[in-house]
């Protein structure tokens, strides 16, 4: 049987940083990427990819930053006029996802 050959890519510019975050449920780690520039309220945005203990990862997570905090969106559809998630996040973990987002903001370049 041939064998499949692949290309393989060198990475020699790193354009992201990393974080972990112990929570209660949750260990977390990621990659926050560089910013983008935002529309109205949104001052910026920075993608982002989220690991939930070392063996689930969520791509298409964006932090969000506006005039007044700091929050996390997650990937979504149009459906109609709305957007809905694709990720429904217990209010437990309110507090836990908080925290997680302030621990992300220490990892953003000055």
């Amino acid at each position: 049987m041939a064998s499949k050959k692949t290309n393989k890519k060198e990475v020699n510019n790193v354009n992201y940083s990393e974080f972990k975050y112990s929570g209660k449920v949750f260990e977390y780690s990621g990659r926050l990427y560089p910013k983008t520039e935002g529309k109205g309220k949104v001052i910026a945005r920075y993608g982002l990819s989220l690991t939930l203990n070392d063996v689930i990862t969520i791509k298409g997570i964006h932090l969000v930053e506006t005039e007044e905090s700091y929050f996390l969106t997650f990937p979504s559809y149009k459906s109609g006029d709305d957007y809905k998630s694709y990720f429904f996040i217990d209010k437990a973990l309110n507090e836990e996802i908080d925290a997680l987002t302030d621990a992300i903001v220490k990892v953003i370049p000055q």
